[in-house]
């Protein structure tokens, strides 16, 4: 009777859950007004492409650039004639890729227990992870998450046919190109076909993929100068800049306080699985027992594969995402937590909820916990969704329209794009000089076109406007200021120092975003010409 109980708190919990986040999902996708401070930054770029314009040529350097790739942009482009150039749209995208994405992991952990019930409930534990910080956002992250899952997921449901293989392949590059790490999945596959399918059969895929991706790399450079220039060099120059170990191990901890029952559930049955073993290896005896305890390789036959014992490959990738956030992707803090929800709990959460569903009487104890994990995945998300300050969004938008010429902080691009307004940044533009942190072998001879020529001419043109003060209104913040000029050998023209010679504060007008990571207040400062009303 009581394990039945359980069950139907079980399995209501997780309804009440799904509801719960379904709800949530939906307040993100319609807030009235950015969830992050640079999330108008990726409609910079869907206009851009709306417009026949590229975000890689020349002509959009350093005012349309992105430093993500433009997958998602591109879809989103072919409806905005329709639905408009909205957040909101951006955020449906990613909606729909991170529900498919959530399914997409109930799906395999059905296939591999057959419990309706714990793949239920691994689907909406996923689901809610992917709905912290950054992932739902307008962005490109919903579909690059939904394409790396596919990527791992569709040869395993295969068994690694040849066809599934060349869907991977395709789909492993359709990710990298939407958002860089999550090529990282084509990796997953080549090492495990190496080590358990067949070492020659492994090499085969790394080579075609390898190909493939340097053939795509050529083609995409011919038709987008600066793609990489922005989407590999400047983000990696900011990340190198910006990186810090200690707060790889502050998200591991973090996480860990959010996600412990599942970790206690994985100890538990973990535990279980090795007595279980350590009792059958004690009946047939250890000399028949140790080629599972030490794994044997087979280095000759290249059509074998490397091990000859079993590597459970949910577990693989479980450990090559916690690899990968240990030591490439965790020190940034400007995704907190966020990859550790895309690349390591959907893995987690299919290897611990499998051995749920194999776990006999230890089920219902189990199950409690896994409600305990269920709140902790409600409770980290913020609830609040009252929009705060809009007097002040209403002003700021009443400004601007009745204004020519503005230089507008990253969280205003919407009200300047409304109103059909030239952008002088897009959120990302400040980030642009990271480009220039290249081997001197792939900088451009033409000094106009390498990336420091780009930003002088780009700067002088700012600040020759402010001393003309040719820009009607300025509107800048904590996290967006006037840009600055590179040093030369009379210095460094900072471009505060221009703003207060020419404008005067006039007054500040707090503006909130949504009450979330990535969102909170912003003070943003209107300066107007010095002489003017």
């Amino acid at each position: 009777m009581l394990p039945r109980l359980i069950h139907g708190l079980y399995i209501a919990c997780a309804a009440l859950l799904l509801a719960a986040i379904l709800f949530h999902h939906f307040q993100l996708v319609f807030y009235p007004y950015p969830l992050d401070y640079l999330e108008p930054s990726i409609a910079t770029i869907t206009a851009t492409i709306a417009e026949g314009k590229n975000p890689y040529a020349f002509e959009s350097q350093p005012t349309r650039i992105s430093g993500y790739p433009v997958l998602a942009n591109l879809l989103v482009a072919q409806l905005t004639p329709v639905f408009g150039n909205t957040l909101e749209l951006h955020r449906l995208l990613s909606a729909i890729c991170i529900f498919a994405a959530a399914v997409l992991i109930g799906f395999v952990l059905y296939r591999q227990s057959c419990s309706l019930s714990e793949s239920l409930v691994a689907a909406v534990l996923v689901y809610a992870g992917f709905l912290y910080y950054s992932t739902p956002i307008a962005g490109a992250t919903g579909l690059s998450l939904l394409l790396f899952l596919m990527s791992i997921a569709i040869p395993w449901l295969s068994a690694f046919s040849r066809t599934s293989l060349l869907f991977t392949l395709i789909i492993g590059l359709l990710a990298f190109y939407t958002k860089q790490y999550f090529i990282a999945g084509l990796g997953y596959v080549c090492l495990y076909l190496f080590l358990t399918e067949s070492k020659k059969l492994g090499i085969l895929f790394g080579l075609s993929a390898l190909i493939a991706l340097c053939v795509s790399m050529v083609a995409v450079t011919a038709f987008a100068p600066y793609y990489f220039d922005t989407t590999f060099f400047m983000i990696s120059g900011a990340a190198v800049m910006t990186s810090a170990s200690d707060i790889v191990f502050q998200q591991i901890r973090d996480y860990f306080f959010i996600a412990y029952p599942i970790f206690l559930v994985a100890v538990i049955c973990g535990a279980r699985q090795l007595y279980k073993a350590r009792s059958a290896r004690a009946q047939e005896g250890f000399r028949k027992s140790r080629g599972r305890l030490f794994p044997r390789f087979n280095m000759r036959a290249w059509g074998a594969p490397l091990l000859t014992s079993h590597l459970d490959y949910f577990t693989y990738c479980l450990a090559c995402s916690m690899l990968i956030f240990v030591f490439v992707l965790g020190g940034n803090q400007g995704n907190y937590l966020s990859y550790l929800f895309q690349l390591v709990a959907p893995f987690l959460i299919v290897v611990t909820l499998r051995m749920v569903a194999r776990s006999g009487a230890l089920k219902p104890f189990l199950r409690v916990l896994l409600i305990l994990a269920m709140y902790n995945s409600y409770a980290m998300h913020s609830h609040e969704f009252t929009v705060k300050n809009e007097e002040n969004w209403a002003e700021l938008g009443d400004l601007i329209s009745n204004a020519e010429d503005v230089y507008a902080s990253s969280i205003l691009l919407m009200e300047m794009m409304d109103n059909g307004l030239e952008l002088y940044h897009n959120g990302h533009t400040p980030y642009f000089l990271f480009a220039r942190l290249k081997p001197d072998i792939l900088r451009r001879d033409n000094p106009d076109e390498s990336v420091e020529g780009i930003w002088h001419k780009h700067v002088d043109r700012l600040h020759e406007k402010v001393k003309k003060q040719s820009f009607d209104l300025i509107l800048v913040d904590e996290w967006t200021g006037l840009l600055n000029a590179l040093p030369d050998a009379d210095g460094q023209v900072k471009g505060v120092d221009l703003l207060q010679q020419y404008y005067e504060q006039r007054k500040v007008l707090p503006v909130s975003a949504a009450d979330r990571p990535g969102g909170g207040t912003f003070h943003v400062q209107v300066w107007t010409p010095k002489g003017g009303e």
